[in-house]
């Protein structure tokens, strides 16, 4: 079992252990103890293999670039399980797609009305969520965010039948002609002591990569909140080890937003 109190650590040993692999072997020993001193000292946020956060996402991530009918809309569907609902917040409006709908509003130019649908539900896994998939597109969304991938290692459901309902689900939106950005399973104690669970995490990662789509790396970016201390452990997830707390939702809630917009007060391009 992993203790709470021990996800820095968990975080900083995966950020050292990623650079160690390109130090030849007589090397490693020396440089994992000063990475230890350096982190100690307060130095460590920015070597390593991680990179001070910025909410501007990497050059090299996917835009999203929303072609909306109607210029002055944009209509996003939040879809997921509990992460989207907002479990774990201290409040519905400290969801991430509450929180989403604030930071849209600040980043669009006046005229473009943006609106975020949350439909997410807790539990869920992606049996069920292939069935609400006409629920979704009656939202008439530009945009669905499809947070998947948390509970199917903890209800049994296989990576095989994952991934074909993900694919199918993937296959409908477009056919719709309906943009998707993902988002992956979260960095938390539920997931760590289920170590099966991260072949989910990878499968969503190459079903994005193979079909060009964004993808918001949580896991990746939970550590890096915590190792670069923009939040605590206990603003970063709430107290049952599985669903993030106030200040992870507001994080999350700001990257994406980023990712829609990458420079705020620019209007989305509208080309459909």
């Amino acid at each position: 079992m992993v203790g709470r109190t021990n996800l820095i650590e968990l975080a900083l040993t995966n950020a050292i252990s990623k650079s160690m692999q390109i130090l030849p072997n007589i090397l490693r020993r020396p440089v994992l103890v000063l990475a230890a001193a350096m982190f100690l000292a307060g130095f460590g946020t920015t070597y390593f293999g991680t990179t001070r956060f910025s909410m501007t996402p990497p050059a090299n991530a996917a835009g999203i670039t929303v072609a909306t009918a109607d210029p002055a809309r944009l209509r996003v569907v939040a879809f997921g399980s509990s992460s989207t609902q907002g479990v774990g917040a201290s409040t519905p409006a400290h969801s991430y797609p509450s929180m989403l709908q604030t930071d849209l509003d600040a980043a669009l130019p006046h005229g473009i009305a943006p609106t975020v649908v949350n439909l997410g539900h807790g539990g869920d896994d992606a049996e069920e969520m292939a069935a609400k998939l006409p629920a979704v597109l009656a939202e008439r969304p530009d945009l669905v965010i499809w947070q998947t991938g948390t509970n199917d290692p903890l209800r049994g459901l296989s990576v095989a039948r994952f991934v074909a309902l993900t694919e199918a689900g993937l296959d409908t939106f477009k056919a719709a002609h309906v943009r998707v950005m993902l988002i992956e399973p979260q960095f938390c104690k539920a997931m760590l002591d289920h170590p099966a669970s991260l072949a989910y995490r990878d499968a969503l990662r190459r079903i994005a990569a193979e079909r060009g789509l964004t993808i918001v790396r949580r896991y990746d970016l939970m550590q890096e909140w915590l190792i670069q201390g923009l939040v605590s452990e206990t603003q970063l997830q709430s107290g049952d080890g599985l669903h993030m707390g106030d200040g992870g939702y507001a994080l999350l809630a700001q990257y994406i937003a980023r990712l829609i917009v990458p420079t705020p007060s620019r209007a989305l391009t509208a080309a459909r």
